[in-house]
Parts: C-alpha cells; structure tokens; sequence
C-alpha cells in the first residue's frame, strides 16, 4: 500500500471512529460529527444532523456577548483554542479541550468552521474536587491559626497577670521576712533584758534577805519583779516561736514566687515559639491558598 493511501486510511480511521469532531456551517448548523463526539454528548449522529451550536451550549453563554464575538472571530478565519464547557443532551456539563479551525474557500472565504475536541470531564471534576479539598485544608490552617493566636493572646494575659502578681507576693515577702528578721531581734532584746532582770530580782532578794526584817517589803517587790520577768520571758519565747513559724511561711511563699517567675518566663518563651509557629502556619496557608488560586486559574474552563 501507497504511503499516500496509509495516511489517507489513518485520517479516515481517526476521523470516524477515534477523535470527537464535529463541522459547523457559517449558519452554526452541524453538518457532519464523528460517532465520537455524539457518543460524548450522549446524541445519536441523527439527532445532531438537526441540531446547530447553541443547541449545545448554556443559554447565559448563548445570550451573551462573548458567543457572538467568538463566532464573529471564527467567521474571520481566526481559530479557538481553550477549554469549554457543553451539554449533553440530559442538559449536563461536559468539559471539552477544544480546537476550532476555520475551513476556507479558494479565495479565502470561511465556508465552515470545524471543531476537534477532547472529553476532559472526568478530570476536569478529579481536579475541581482536588483544589476544593486543599482549598479547604488551607481555610482550616487558617481557622486553627487564627483560633491559636486569639488562645494564645488569653494566656499571655493571664500570664502577665501571675507575673504581676507573683512579682508583687515577691516584694511582700521580702518585705515582711526582713520585719520578721527585725522582730525577732527586738524579742531577742526582750529576752536579754528579761534575763539582766531577773539576775537583779534575785540579787535583791538576796539582800533583803540579809537586811532581815527592815528588807522585807524590798522582797517582796523584788519577787513580784522576778515572777513578771519569768512572764516576759515566757511570751518572748511564744512571740519567737510564732515569728519563726511565719518566718518559714514567708520563705516558702518567697521560693514559690521566686518558682513562678521562673515558671511564667518559660511559659512565655514557649509561647513566643508558638505563635511564631501560628504565623508560620497562617503564611503557608495563604500561600497555598494562592497557589491554588493560580491553579485553578490556570486550568480554569471557559464557557465559550
């Protein structure tokens, strides 16, 4: 077989039976279609012999202006390529990579437009469904984002509260562990000169003794003195014990202060760590979100 004839069969072949095609006359009428492209539209070769273009696009693109300027192009001599969208004969979407080329006469004239297309429905739908879950995903980044820094500005409040608070249980303390400190010295006074004056009561004592009858009532005095130095004594030693006991409260609210601080400054860090990472997060949500605007964009079908 000729070279010629092969290519000739092949044409033929691809035409009938492999490629969606479809021939318009200038009136938009259709004149020929391979089973192909009925098959696609879910028409008989019958039924579209009857039908002209309009009859198998959406009406808000039939009524607009871009149909006629796109049909005034083709009649021009100027070809189309894009992705469209059509409809089948059950008024469904079908997503066509089309190519139209206008068929001339001799002397130029437009005598018919042909149209060869391929049926990238299901991928179309694989890719919409596709971009619509990563869509989704970057808006819940965004929400977890958003959410994250709203919880996180809470707790540095809160944290600054503790702070505040701590650092103020901090000054108390020391405060009043250095009162306590100066207490216990004054009782430590008391002590000493509750001790100078029992040491003097007994003294005296011992002198009235010797002074027999005429020191009596100086005795008497001087055990008076004795028994009330015996008394301060004892409530300085109470007054010391209760000091000490608050001595040890204080110093435990000073380390606890002293813990907190070092615990809210470690929070804080942590939190800083965190809603850098929100930002972070929130960033490459918008980011892929923009990608997958471009995307979309990119192979966006057009109702033409």
């Amino acid at each position: 077989m000729e070279t010629d004839q092969i290519i000739k069969r092949a044409v033929n072949t691809a035409f009938s039976r492999e490629m969606a095609i479809v021939i318009f006359d200038t009136n938009k009428k259709i004149i020929y279609a391979t089973p192909l492209f009925a098959q696609t539209l879910k028409y008989s070769l019958a039924e579209l012999k009857n039908l002209y273009h309009y009859d198998l696009c959406f009406s808000d693109f039939v009524k607009s202006e871009n149909y006629q300027k796109f049909w005034n192009l083709l009649l021009q001599g100027h070809s189309y390529q894009d992705r469209v969208i059509r409809k089948d004969k059950n008024a469904q979407q079908v997503f066509f990579e089309a190519n139209y080329f206008p068929v001339q006469d001799e002397k130029g004239a437009v005598i018919a437009v042909m149209k060869v297309c391929f049926d990238i429905t299901e991928r179309t739908k694989q890719l919409e469904a596709s971009l619509k879950v990563v869509l989704d995903i970057s808006e819940k980044m965004n929400k977890i984002s958003e959410n994250g820094q709203k919880n996180l500005g809470s707790l540095r409040n809160n944290i600054a509260q503790i702070e505040t608070s701590s650092t103020a249980n901090k000054k108390s303390s020391k405060f009043l562990s250095n009162r306590s400190e100066q207490t216990n010295d004054i009782v430590k006074t008391i002590h000493g000169i509750s001790k100078q004056t029992n040491m003097l009561a007994v003294n005296a004592s011992i002198e009235a003794a010797r002074a027999g009858e005429l020191g009596r009532g100086f005795a008497i005095v001087a055990k008076e003195i004795r028994k009330l130095s015996t008394q301060v004594r004892a409530e300085a030693s109470g007054i010391q014990d209760h000091i000490g006991n608050i001595t040890e409260q204080v110093d435990a609210i000073l380390n606890s202060s002293e813990a907190i601080l070092q615990v809210t400054t470690s929070t804080q860090t942590a939190m800083k760590t965190s809603a850098d990472s929100y930002n972070t997060l929130r960033n490459t949500a918008t980011q892929l979100q923009a990608a997958m605007n471009a995307l979309n964009e990119l192979f966006m079908v057009k109702n033409d």
